[in-house]
């Protein structure tokens, strides 16, 4: 990802990304913590604000707020969030970019497992 460090926004993730799978890795196993049928929308605007939507069989996970890139890696900082556990917090996440895929992992934590969200970009033109 050519990103430099400590830039609000690199132009080459703003827009909006549709997710392609969320899985968590725990303990050599693939579980998908929202349900197989999970569905979800990332957005990044050119002001530094971010928004993620991710809704399964399972639940629903949200939270908006800003973000900023730091060579590999992405922090979101929520403002709001509909897990309290996510209110106000940095969820720093390692991100790789290829064309119109774009990977983010988030590091196992306080004995979560580890997170991969894996999203394309969303055409500019619908169909």
């Amino acid at each position: 990802m050519s990103a430099s460090a400590s830039s609000t926004a690199n132009p080459a993730v703003l827009g909006t990304w549709r997710l392609l799978s969320f899985t968590a890795e725990e303990d050599g196993r693939v579980v998908r913590p929202l349900g197989e049928t999970c569905r979800g929308q990332l957005i990044y605007t050119e002001e530094g604000c971010v928004s993620a939507q991710l809704a399964g069989t399972e639940g629903y996970i949200g939270y908006a707020g800003r973000f900023e890139w730091r060579d590999d890696q992405v922090v979101h900082r929520t403002t709001l969030a509909s897990s309290p556990q996510w209110q106000e917090k940095e969820l720093t996440r390692a991100a790789r970019l290829d064309g119109d895929m774009l990977e983010l992992r988030a590091a196992p934590q306080h004995g979560q497992p580890c997170l991969v969200l894996l999203w394309r970009r969303e055409s500019a033109q619908k169909q």
